[in-house]
């Protein structure tokens, strides 16, 4: 199912470039390219290191690609990969993941962890309408609106004390997802702004301690604001 769905929004993707080539015939043969660098800052949830469904997201990094085309003056077709990394609050989780290990042994003095891990990674294939506006000679307002596809990998967790240890490993999640961005464009190639991206995926956790294995399948939402600097072919 998981792959069937991510096949599925590859096909979304990919029609509705082709339909924005369609639409805008009449307007504009050029497609626009643009690629972007810059932020990845984990909000809400993701980033949390006390509510159920924390992610102990630090901030991190992003890239993007883009293609757009005008359907009129001041109206765009976009379809956008973008792909973020960010780090893993080690520390946090260490702590409440020693917290939560002796509740589940019994062991009222606590259990001092030591965390292994990695970091998240997302991808984001999303497609929607933009609009722009000039506000100045040179510069140009714009703001995005997309719908698509989250593909997200969540950190595999390594944990041990003295002589116990563990491993918490989890399956890639895929969500629908939404975005909305804007920015500003100067001298119609530097392209600086902001997208917030949002979505829920499930993942399947295994949990291996003390030789027993536990697996649950958990939501956790992730969401993200990107700052970020691109360049308009």
């Amino acid at each position: 199912m998981k792959y069937s769905l991510y096949y599925s929004f590859l096909i979304l993707f990919s029609v509705s470039l082709f339909c924005s080539c369609i639409y805008a015939q009449d307007f504009s043969q050029v497609i626009h390219y643009s690629v972007f660098a810059g932020m990845s800052l984990p909000l809400s949830d993701f980033s949390s290191t006390t509510v159920s469904d924390a992610g102990f997201a630090n901030p991190g990094f992003s890239a993007m690609f883009e293609a757009d085309k005008n359907i009129n003056e001041n109206i765009y077709w976009a379809s956008s990969i973008s792909f973020t990394l960010n780090h893993l609050d080690k520390y946090s989780l260490q702590s409440s993941l020693g917290n939560n290990l002796a509740l589940l042994i019994g062991n009222n003095m606590g259990f001092q962890s030591n965390v292994s891990a990695g970091n998240y990674t997302t991808t984001w294939i999303m497609t929607g309408f933009g609009f722009e506006l000039p506000v100045l000679p040179d510069v140009k307002f714009y703001s995005v609106e997309q719908i698509g596809l989250l593909i997200s990998t969540f950190p595999d967790i390594s944990f041990y004390n003295y002589n116990t240890s563990g491993v918490i490993t989890t399956t890639t999640g895929t969500a629908f997802a939404a975005e909305l961005g804007a920015g500003i464009i100067i001298i119609d190639h530097i392209n600086i702004g902001l997208r917030y991206y949002t979505g829920e995926p499930y993942y399947k956790q295994t949990l291996t301690f003390s030789g027993s294995t536990e697996n649950v399948k958990e939501e956790f939402p992730v969401t993200i604001l990107q700052f970020m600097i691109g360049y308009n072919f």
